[in-house]
């Protein structure tokens, strides 16, 4: 066998798969050891959602089965929509592929390995060896074997289609039985651009034009000053508590200095010191409540007053109605529509609407396409390592020669697992500059701030991973022979070759999210040794050990863009290199095991938005098929192939029409649900203050301080036991 690129390539593929294999058999055993023995950290959901009414499985592997078998109805009622579409979209995606490779490897991979291209000379540079065998790099130009990948693309649409429009089905059925549930956000509706002189009237307003009974109205103020009082006062609460533990526990006096980073300046006592910052911030603090209360008590409408209101009413049938009409004759005000959970409100962000808004949106759309680009550039460094032993053989790269001595071994962790485990990692320190852009831009929920996340996140994903790996690592594995011969001729015969064995490139990055990473949510390491640390050695109150023992929130914005390019990946070359789709059914099976033992047992949702990401999701899917069949359109204009691009074509305008179809027919049944003739939720006086539906929308830091802990700081006694704190041991906690 030749020492060419793609047979390096197929080596490369080995190299991480041995990798990749024994990482996640070493990690699962591990869990499978420690999950009985640290049920604090690897079920602590269990403690907390007691409703759910499961315990933490028995046997080494034990816990698989009651993980998978659970169904779609115990996982909307006791973990919400979002984890059940989440899991739904993971379980859709492997049974797509897994459908597919049905098709795939009896009909193309046996069409694709009957190519002349194997047959070439060593020294030729379309010659293909290894698995590139398997890819359409072995079939020759206009080959009658390529009408197997037009079959292909229409089965693969066909299918894809149908499960999007049964998936969507189940999104819209599954919404309108969360309205219809007794929650506070189903009672209520969020206005924006209220003018200043309906401020004050909102309440009479809807009494009198719907007659309807209005439980509260809260039009939030923008005061930063005071969340930032409240945030000192918070934090100088937490150190008293920690102050008394250490005293209590030593029995001494707990100093320290004033100056900075608490290395300089006199020394002082800490209680007392703290003592009096704290009673000097809750002056603070309620005297700026103080003024905000006084301005509502006589209705003065405030540079601070916010254009947004919450209406909240006693019934679930008035809230849905109002959110659908228009309030004002005047275009641009009292938009009116559902009301966001308040746990996912955004305060700091509620002032911002309107021009400012669009000013930041524009700004924050700049600065992504800015970092799209900027990031290109260690992918296509990234791709240069890829291709090392290619780039060898340029003029003035000659020093990279030592690379094709190497053993295959050492060429392979070049050539695949070295480029697509830092690829994965550089670009998972894209989430928090995206985070930050999102709420620059003044997104005023968390659902809109996640959506945000997820579209610019797949965005960048399919930018940088997909097209830019595409295209540099195409033109890098032939680049000698393209400056040899720039014959337009050459080139396309170059291209035609390289395009398809890329799929190697990406097999290896799917097999890195496949095993090793998901090994790695798995075990949760990190968080298992951070915990035992802070709970050892400075976790030492309750407040302090609730946040040490809290492993997060389950992160579905990055983790559905991530799910979202293995899936662009997975139809791309489908009908290009469908080995492929071998790993890619690894990746969303080990996926859905993994990701629904970790929802189900390990984090907590505060939030939940109802699913709001899955029709971001359904675009994006339907990209990734479009630019499948888009690829083909090339592959096959490159191959001379005209019938079957003209083909493509036609079922990529199919494509398009029937998605927009399907999102036209279920968007607004998803964003509205029906009105119920009875069974509607009514806010009893008991559901009422279950609910908390007088102050739901409150902003929280209008709220008052806690008296107990007021009490205690104005006498200067010990502190009551925190209200956030949790029953964690002090020792031995895992």
């Amino acid at each position: 066998m030749s020492d060419s690129a793609a047979d390096r390539t197929g080596s490369g593929v080995a190299t991480t798969l041995v990798f990749g294999v024994a990482v996640f058999s070493g990690v699962f055993l591990a869990f499978c050891y420690l999950r009985e023995k640290f049920p604090a950290v690897y079920a602590p959901r269990l403690q907390s959602n007691l409703k759910s009414k499961l315990s933490v499985p028995v046997g080494f592997f034990g816990w698989i089965w009651p993980t998978l078998s659970l169904s779609d109805e115990h996982i909307f009622s006791y973990y919400g929509l979002d984890a059940l579409m989440y899991l739904t979209n993971l379980k859709n995606s492997f049974f797509v592929v897994g459908g597919f490779i049905v098709f795939a490897f009896p009909v193309l991979i046996s069409a694709f390995s009957r190519g002349n291209q194997r047959d070439l000379p060593d020294t030729d540079p379309n010659q293909t060896a290894g698995l590139a065998i398997y890819s359409q790099s072995n079939v020759q130009q206009q080959s009658s074997l390529l009408w197997a990948a037009v079959v292909g693309l229409y089965l693969l649409t066909a299918l894809v289609m149908f499960v999007m429009f049964k998936t969507y089905q189940k999104y819209v059925n599954f919404r309108h039985r969360a309205a219809h549930l007794p929650r506070t956000k189903n009672f209520s509706i969020m206005l924006q651009q209220v003018p200043p002189a309906a401020r004050y009237s909102l309440k009479e307003f809807f009494q009198q034009l719907l007659e309807a009974t209005v439980e509260s109205v809260h039009t939030p103020f923008h005061t930063p000053k005071l969340t930032k009082k409240r945030e000192e006062y918070e934090a100088t609460i937490a150190k008293l508590e920690h102050i008394d533990a250490v005293q209590n526990k030593k029995q001494i006096t707990v100093q320290h200095r004033t100056g900075m980073l608490g290395l300089f300046g006199p020394k002082v006592d800490s209680k007392p010191f703290y003592l009096d910052k704290a009673a000097k911030l809750s002056a603070e603090i309620q005297t700026m409540q103080s003024g905000v209360f006084e301005a509502v008590e006589k209705k003065e409408v405030t540079k601070d007053m916010t254009s947004v209101a919450f209406v909240t009413f006693t019934d679930t049938k008035t809230p849905r109605l109002v959110g659908q009409v228009v309030l004002s004759e005047t275009t641009g005000q009292m938009l009116s529509g559902p009301a966001p959970d308040p746990a996912d409100v955004y305060w700091g962000n509620l002032h911002i609407t309107g021009r400012a808004f669009e000013i930041r949106s524009l700004i924050v759309a700049c600065a992504v396409i800015f970092l799209v680009f900027f990031w290109s550039i260690p992918v296509t460094f990234l791709q240069a390592i890829a291709n090392l032993p290619a780039l060898s053989k340029i003029d003035g790269f000659g020093w990279l020669d030592f690379i094709n001595s190497q053993p295959e071994v050492v060429k392979g962790i070049f050539s695949s697992l070295l480029p697509s485990l830092v690829l994965t990692v550089f670009m998972a320190l894209l989430i928090p500059i995206i985070r930050s852009l999102g709420i620059a831009q003044g997104l005023n929920t968390y659902s809109k701030l996640n959506r945000s996340i997820y579209t610019r996140y797949y965005l960048f994903l399919v930018f940088n991973v997909f097209l830019v790996s595409t295209i540099a690592g195409s033109i890098l594995k032939v680049l000698n022979e393209m400056i040899d011969d720039p014959s337009v001729s050459n080139v396309v015969n170059l291209l035609a070759t390289s395009l398809p064995q890329q799929g190697m490139f990406f097999m290896s990055y799917i097999i890195i999210n496949a095993f090793s990473s998901q090994g790695t949510v798995l075990l949760n390491a990190g968080f298992l040794i951070v915990r035992w640390l802070k709970l050892k050695y400075l976790a030492i109150t309750p407040r302090e050990r609730k946040a040490a023992s809290s492993p997060g929130e389950f992160s579905y914005p990055d983790m559905y863009a991530q799910g979202t390019i293995i899936w662009t990946l997975a139809v791309v070359y489908a009908n290009i290199t469908p080995i492929l789709l071998v790993f890619a059914l690894c990746y969303f099976g080990l996926c859905y095991m993994v990701h629904k033992y970790m929802i189900v047992f390990v984090h907590e949702q505060t939030i939940q938005n109802d699913g709001c990401l899955w029709p971001n999701v359904f675009r994006r899917n339907v990209v990734g098929l479009l630019i499948a069949q888009a690829t083909l359109v090339g592959l096959f204009g490159i191959k001379e192939f005209p019938a079957g691009a003209a083909l493509c074509v036609v079922i990529f305008a199919l494509t398009c029409v029937y998605s927009n179809r399907v999102q036209e027919y279920f968007t607004r049944p998803a964003e509205y649900s029906y009105l119920a003739l009875d069974g509607e939720p009514v806010a009893t006086a008991e559901l009422s203050q279950e609910l908390k539906l007088k102050n739901a929308y409150l902003q929280p830091n209008l709220l008052p301080l806690d008296k107990e802990e007021s009490d205690a700081v104005r006498d200067g006694s010990t502190l009551p036991p925190s209200k956030s704190g949790s029953d964690v041991p002090l020792a031995r906690v895992v």
